[in-house]
């Protein structure tokens, strides 16, 4: 081949990637480099965005459902979404980890309202794990728009994201667009000389549904 476009590498993988050369042009796809040009999400937004919803609809008490760590990004979005609470006289979020699956987050969302249920906003970081929260919130009679909003972080791919109910609001990521910026740098890589090690962001949008109407 005459160029590699690395998808979703671990942490392990990016450490042999940084301690090798490749005679080759390498692109990543949402993951950070000082070596090799990437074209990542804005993973500050996806932290900061949530926070400032709930902030905007003067809630107090929020809470983040997350998986383990795959990658950097999910830190700093994790961070930044407490840091931009704290910023705006919200609580410190409480953090509850769950399996990377809609199960998880249906068992994890009901211990998370069994052991705190004045929790009145909480992020998602995936999609997934909303979806199997829909319903814990059943199970403990919430209702959408009410006296809790939860927003979750997801591609929007699966329809049932727009006609579930309560239709979650999401944080979008463009994983089409990140793809094509991808393959328009290895292209041009390809085709010129000494290019220089360039990291590309491109912004996400925020997609208000029931879950979190505006």
């Amino acid at each position: 081949c005459h160029g590699i476009i690395v998808c979703n590498a671990a942490e392990s993988d990016l450490e042999f990637l940084e301690s090798n050369c490749f005679q080759r042009p390498v692109i990543l796809y949402n993951r950070y480099s000082k070596k090799y040009s990437s074209v990542v999400m804005d993973d500050r937004s996806i932290g900061t965005i949530p926070a400032e919803v709930f902030a905007s609809h003067g809630r107090k008490k929020p809470a983040v459902i997350t998986t383990l760590p795959t990658f950097n990004g999910m830190n700093i979005r994790q961070n930044l979404f407490a840091y931009t609470c704290l910023s705006r006289s919200m609580e410190e979020p409480l953090v509850y980890c769950s399996d990377p699956c809609a199960k998880g987050g249906y068992e994890t969302t009901l211990r998370l309202l069994e052991e705190h249920p004045g929790t009145d906003c909480i992020l998602y970081m995936r999609e997934e794990l909303a979806l199997g929260a829909l319903r814990a919130f059943a199970e403990k009679n919430i209702r959408f728009p009410g006296s809790k909003e939860f927003i979750a972080i997801g591609d929007s791919a699966l329809e049932i994201s727009e006609i579930s109910y309560p239709s979650l609001s999401t944080v979008h990521l463009p994983l089409e667009k990140v793809a094509a910026e991808c393959t328009r740098l290895i292209s041009h890589q390809l085709h010129a000389f000494d290019c220089e090690v360039t990291s590309t962001v491109v912004p996400v949008t925020y997609i208000p549904r029931e879950s979190c109407p505006n």
